[in-house]
């Protein structure tokens, strides 16, 4: 097992150290300059800008070792930055796919033991139906009928000047004066982003358990512990789940890419200040604002800006070093749920 975990952090190294030379080679032959309120002599010290291209590499490999993630294009230090967002952006996807597991896999194994039954029909249908709706279209209808229309929930984070942000200073200190009104107020402006973010997974999720479940309960041991006369209930719960599981596990270590894309469109349309927030900004898009009832791009004048490449060159690369650690997550989770998986990792010690 040693072996194996080893073997697969080598193998995350080298695709991240590929992905950072992609990443930085994309962004510099973009046209876009890391600049911003710099004057270019400045900028060029400062970058290395009049050095080869893999000086410049090195340098910027070798500033973020030693944790310096370099100034975003307003001057501010890009680590702070990602430390300030990183934990709205924890809340929203822990809260986003906790829930998620809630509801899908106690709906996917209620369509395999109930197989093609109406509620095994409704089910398929509700998920095929929630896969055709994209996310984006999924966070207007709610911003306009919930938000706009009814009135029910905050469309933007935060709603209020007098409410700070999740995760800041100002809000933990508002936590301890008042923690009725700040946890309620969190948990009003995560019910809808987090809804967004996780309806797809739940469709998807569910499906998957539902046909692990399946596969499952044909299997010999199944009918042996019935024929023992196990209590059916015990049999799916100790027995059956267990091994659907796998599959599932599996499905999280390759969903996190698109939850990373979800989490940008998500951010966008709510202004949840997080990462994906953050990402949204640096490409130089403008702010979501509702005008007249409707979610609509502020552009021109103070609100549209130049990409601001500092920023986007770590965010991606956080965001490969993550897809890459969930992997390997699941792997490792994957072999504790099946005991031929660490059987046959122990052989190759």
């Amino acid at each position: 097992m040693t072996t194996y975990i080893i073997r697969r952090l080598v193998q995350s190294i080298v695709v991240l150290v590929l992905a950072s030379i992609f990443f930085f080679l994309l962004l510099r032959m973009s046209g876009s300059s890391e600049c911003g309120y710099q004057s270019t002599i400045v900028c060029r010290q400062l970058y290395s800008l009049d050095q080869p291209i893999a000086v410049q590499y090195v340098q910027w490999v070798g500033n973020i070792l030693h944790g310096n993630f370099g100034l975003a294009s307003d001057g501010a230090p890009v680590a702070s930055e990602i430390a300030n967002a990183f934990p709205v952006t924890a809340l929203l996807v822990g809260v986003a796919l906790l829930f998620q597991q809630l509801i899908a896999l106690p709906l996917g194994i209620l369509a395999a033991v109930r197989q093609y039954s109406i509620a095994d029909q409704m089910l398929t249908f509700l998920s095929y139906s929630a896969l055709s709706i994209p996310a984006f279209v999924l966070a207007m209808a709610l911003v306009y009928l919930i938000g706009v229309q009814w009135g029910l929930l905050p469309t933007a984070h935060p709603a209020s000047a007098d409410l700070p942000i999740f995760g800041t200073g100002d809000w933990f200190h508002a936590l301890l004066r008042n923690p009725a009104l700040i946890l309620g107020d969190t948990i009003r402006h995560l019910v809808l982003p987090a809804s967004v973010l996780m309806v797809g997974g739940i469709a998807v999720d569910s499906r998957f358990m539902r046909g692990a479940m399946l596969q499952v309960l044909h299997e010999d041991y199944i009918r042996t512990a019935q024929a023992k006369g196990l209590r059916p209930r015990r049999i799916i719960l100790k027995h059956a789940v267990r091994n659907a599981l796998l599959p599932i596990v599996t499905n999280l270590g390759i969903y996190l890419p698109t939850l990373l894309g979800g989490v940008v469109i998500v951010e966008a349309v709510f202004t949840w200040g997080g990462l994906g927030y953050l990402f949204y900004t640096a490409t130089g898009r403008s702010q979501m604002t509702v005008m007249n009832g409707v979610l609509t791009p502020v552009f021109g004048g103070a609100g549209t800006a130049s990409p601001d490449i500092g920023t986007l060159q770590i965010l991606l690369l956080l965001g490969t070093a993550a897809v890459l650690l969930a992997n390997l997550l699941a792997d490792l989770a994957y072999a504790w749920l099946d005991p031929r998986i660490r059987i046959g990792a122990k052989g190759e010690e």
